[in-house]
Formats: structure tokens, C-alpha cells, sequence
């Protein structure tokens, strides 16, 4: 397994829907399935993958930019569900008749070549959690949806070369927006989304331990940020860390937009 690579896509990363495909050496995993069955289909196969390939399909939460294409997914493509059991038992309206398998908040299991831990983050849903996907040596962390920055995230981080962090909304932006009082609040509270600043010094935090790390800053708010308001927060946390340690990407909303492959070893210098 040391010599297996670790791939991760952004196939869609908003509240219009999410989806991620993991590859660790010979497994293929989806992360979220919050499009229509086709639409989940066509994007893997953009990639070049397979979609016959998938083995299973994780779920992070019930909401349904992350839950709307579960049920056809899992059935087209024969393959199980992955949730905590109250997850499962908030999507099962949407998942159908679909096979499921329990996997508790907190534990890790093994999936072919892939290792597939999950971790507790603060969202209003039945019971939220976040993933680490790890092939042999190489790790990836992945966390959206959530209105804290938790310690069970900041352990899960730990090692990671790539890490999925959400950088929702610009909290200027959002408290000027045509959103009623509830939704601000909803948003802004500890069970809601992560502020661009939250995220930012959060990363830059990260940066001071020596990981060398590509970061998708992720579910960005389509009325309440923008790429280049979620770029430049993180950026300018960085300042005061170590930006030479962190590559900063955005993942897009509604399109194919990232790649990441354990094999880029960017920070690696040659020896040569």
C-alpha cells in the first residue's frame, strides 16, 4: 500500500449541491450525493473514472444539497449507504430502499485500500460529521457545514495533505444581504456555516504545525461570498503563519473544479 496514491475530486461543492469522489490505490468511494443520479454519473465519468467503480457512497448529513441523488446513486451504482445511524434514519426518507451500513460517529473502517475515519462537527442536522479518507501515508480531511471550528476537526486535520475546509460566507456581505433575521442567525450560530474569517485563521493555524497542505476552501455561499472574498481572508490569515506550507484552491459550486493527487508532492524540493 505504500507505493498507492490517494485522489480526491471536486465534483460540486454549494448549496445548489455537493459531491466528492475519493480514490485511494484500487478503491473508489463518493463522499455526499447531493444531484441527480445522471448528473452524479456524468461528472465522475468527466473525470475519467469509472462510475461503475464507486463502492460506496458516505454521507455526511441528511440536508438535502448533500442527500437529494442518494437513493438513485446507491441503487444504480449496487452499493451501500455509509452514515451514523441517526443520519441514515434522517435520510431515509430520500435514501429509499437503499442498503445501508452504520458507521459510528467517531470510528474508522477499512474499505478495500482505503481507511475511512469519521469525526463530530456542529451543524443543525440529526448528527453531522466530517471524514479522513488515508491510503497507506496519505491522508485527506474533509469538513463543510459546519458553524464551529471543533477540536475533533483540529485533530482530523492533523497530517493531512489535502483538507476540504468550508469557507461559507463573508459575514459582511451576509448581514447586509436580503436574508430575514432567522436565516442570519441560523448561519452565523454555532450550528450553522463557517465565516470566511473563521476558516482563514483556522488554516493559518494549521500552517504553523509544518503540514504542507493543499486547501479547497468550500461551500461558498452563492448570494453571501465569492472566490476572491474566500481567497483573500485565507491569504490574509497566512500572513501571520506560514504561508509557504499551504496551497489555497476554491472548490466551485456547481462544476468539476479540483483534482489532488498524493503524488504531487509540491513541497517536496528535488534533489536534483
Amino acid at each position: 500500500m505504500e507505493g498507492m496514491s490517494l485522489r480526491v475530486w471536486a465534483l460540486a461543492s454549494g448549496s445548489s449541491g455537493n459531491s466528492f469522489l475519493v480514490q485511494g490505490g484500487n478503491t473508489t468511494v463518493l463522499l455526499d450525493a447531493g444531484f441527480p443520479m445522471r448528473t452524479i454519473r456524468g461528472k465522475i465519468a468527466s473525470v475519467g473514472v469509472d462510475p461503475a467503480l464507486v463502492e460506496a457512497v458516505f454521507l455526511t448529513h441528511e440536508h438535502s444539497d448533500h442527500v437529494g441523488g442518494v437513493g438513485p446513486v446507491c441503487r444504480a451504482f449496487k452499493v451501500p449507504l455509509v452514515a451514523n445511524a441517526a443520519t441514515l434514519r434522517a435520510a431515509a426518507r430520500v435514501a429509499g430502499s437503499t442498503e445501508a451500513m452504520e458507521m459510528p460517529t467517531g470510528t474508522e473502517i477499512q474499505i478495500g485500500d482505503l481507511r475511512v475515519a469519521s469525526f463530530a462537527v456542529s451543524h443543525d442536522a440529526a448528527e453531522p460529521v466530517g471524514y479522513t479518507f488515508q491510503c497507506g501515508p496519505h491522508k485527506a480531511c474533509y469538513a463543510t457545514d459546519t458553524g464551529v471550528f471543533t477540536e475533533p476537526l483540529r485533530a482530523a486535520m492533523e497530517g493531512a495533505r489535502l483538507l476540504i475546509l468550508e469557507s461559507n460566507h463573508d459575514i459582511p456581505r451576509l448581514q447586509r444581504s436580503a436574508y430575514n433575521d432567522f436565516l442570519k442567525r441560523r448561519i452565523l450560530g454555532d450550528s450553522g456555516h463557517l465565516s470566511n474569517d473563521a476558516a482563514a485563521d483556522a488554516i493559518a493555524a494549521h500552517s504553523l504545525r509544518n503540514d504542507p497542505a493543499e486547501v479547497w476552501l468550500a461551500h461558498l455561499s452563492a448570494e453571501n461570498n465569492s472566490p476572491r472574498l474566500a481567497m483573500k481572508a485565507a491569504v490574509g490569515a497566512l500572513r501571520a503563519g506560514r504561508p509557504e506550507n499551504i496551497r489555497l484552491f476554491v472548490a466551485q459550486r456547481d462544476v468539476v473544479s479540483r483534482h489532488w493527487d498524493s503524488g504531487a508532492n509540491w513541497w517536496q524540493k528535488s534533489l536534483f
